[in-house]
C-alpha cells in the first residue's frame, strides 16, 4: 500500500471512532465492555456470540450462513444445499447445529426464498461482489493497482470475522447488508472501465431481481389487497405480528391514555418487548408525549431515572395474569385491565 493509502485509512479510522465513540462509552458504561452485553438481557441465555472460538467454529458459520444466501425457488435445490453443507460438516468433523455457535431454540435447516425482510438472501449480489473481487484481483496482477483487491479483501475479512465471533441464527441474513452495502463501491469500479451495455444489463437485471421483493413483500407489499398503497399506516405497525392479534388492544390501550393529560407513559415491557406500536400510536394523537421504562430489574438499574421522568400512567405489556408486576404499580389509584394490557393511571385531569 502507497503512504497515500495509509493516510486515508487513518483517516477513515478516526471518523468511524469519532461516530461510535459515545456509543462506545456507553456500552463500556453498562457493561464494561464496549461491545455491550453479549445477550438481550445481559444473562448469558440468549448469547449473540460463539461460546467457544477456532477454525471449525468459523467455518461452520461460513457454510452456514453462506447457504442462507444460496435459498432459491426450487425445493430441490434448497435440499441440495443443505445436504451439501450437512456433509461438509460431516467431513470436517463438526456437529452442524452444535449448541455454542447456534442461536438457542432453532436448528440448521434447508434455506428458503422468502420475501420477509427478515431473512430474505441476497444471492445475486454477493455474485456481482464475487465478480468485482475477481476483476479487482485481475488488475492487481495485470496493472499493478492493488487498492481495490485490498478493499475487496477487507470485505472478505469482515464476513470472516463475523463468522467467527456471532452464532449462526435463521435470521442473520438481514445482518450481512453494511458488508453488501460497502461492496457497492468495488462493484462501481469494477464496471467504471466496462462497456457501457454492460452498465445498462446489470441495472436492467439488479431492478428485476428487485421486483419481486418490491411488489410482493410478505409484510408491506406494493400490490395486492396488503398493498402499503391502500393498508393504512396504523395497520402497517402490525403486519409483521398480526399472529398476536393484538392491534385492538393496543389502540384501547392508547385511546385511554389520550383522554387523559398525562405527559409522561411508563411502559413495563417485561412480558411482551412491543413497545413501539405504542409510542407511534399515541404520538399521532399527542404528539409531544414522553415515554420511560418501569419496573426495570437489570444493570441499567444501576443508573438513576431522569429528574422529569415522573410517569403519571404506566402500560404494563400482557401482565393481567402477572399480579407480580402489577404489585409495582399500587401507587396508581386508577388501574384498566385492557385483554392482556394493564393500564394503570394517577388521578389527573383530562385533557377536554
Amino acid at each position: 500500500m502507497t503512504r497515500r493509502s495509509f493516510q486515508l485509512a487513518a483517516v477513515a479510522f478516526v471518523f468511524a471512532l469519532l461516530l461510535n465513540a459515545p456509543h462506545f462509552a456507553r456500552n463500556l458504561q453498562l457493561s464494561d465492555s464496549i461491545l455491550g452485553f453479549d445477550s438481550p438481557h445481559g444473562d448469558g441465555f440468549f448469547r449473540w456470540r460463539n461460546e467457544t472460538f477456532g477454525w471449525k467454529q468459523t467455518v461452520s458459520n461460513i457454510l452456514r450462513n453462506t447457504s442462507e444466501q444460496l435459498g432459491g425457488r426450487s425445493d430441490e435445490w434448497n435440499h441440495e444445499v443443505y445436504s451439501w453443507t450437512v456433509r461438509a460438516h460431516q467431513a470436517l468433523g463438526i456437529d452442524v447445529n452444535d449448541a455454542a455457535t447456534t442461536w438457542r431454540w432453532t436448528t440448521y435447516e434447508p434455506p428458503r426464498n422468502t420475501n420477509h425482510e427478515a431473512d430474505a438472501n441476497s444471492k445475486w449480489h454477493i455474485l456481482i461482489l464475487w465478480i468485482a473481487a475477481l476483476i479487482a484481483a485481475w488488475t492487481a496482477w495485470r496493472q499493478r493497482k492493488i487498492e481495490q483487491l485490498w478493499y475487496a479483501l477487507a470485505i472478505g475479512c469482515g464476513f470472516i470475522a463475523f463468522c467467527a465471533y456471532l452464532k449462526w441464527q435463521p435470521y442473520e441474513t438481514r445482518l450481512f447488508l453494511p458488508l453488501l452495502v460497502a461492496g457497492s463501491p468495488l462493484v462501481g469500479a469494477a464496471l467504471d472501465r466496462g462497456h457501457f451495455l454492460i452498465q445498462a444489463l446489470l441495472c436492467i437485471f439488479l431492478l428485476s431481481t428487485a421486483r419481486r421483493p418490491a411488489l410482493e413483500n410478505w409484510l408491506r407489499p406494493l400490490e395486492g389487497p396488503r398493498s402499503v398503497l391502500r393498508v393504512a399506516r396504523n395497520d402497517q405497525y402490525f403486519s409483521d405480528i398480526l399472529q398476536l392479534n393484538n392491534g385492538p388492544v393496543f389502540r384501547q390501550a392508547v385511546q385511554l391514555l389520550a383522554d387523559g393529560a398525562c405527559p409522561v407513559v411508563g411502559i413495563d415491557s417485561t412480558n411482551l418487548a412491543l413497545e413501539y406500536p405504542l409510542m407511534a400510536l399515541l404520538r399521532e394523537q399527542k404528539p409531544h408525549s414522553l415515554f420511560e421504562h418501569t419496573g426495570v430489574q437489570n444493570a441499567s438499574t444501576r443508573f438513576p431515572p431522569p429528574v422529569d421522568s415522573a410517569a403519571c400512567a404506566v402500560v404494563c405489556l400482557d401482565c393481567v395474569s402477572d399480579e407480580k408486576r402489577q404489585s409495582l404499580y399500587g401507587a396508581y389509584p386508577l388501574k384498566t385491565a385492557i385483554d392482556k394490557f394493564v393500564v394503570f393511571r394517577a388521578n389527573i385531569s383530562t385533557s377536554k
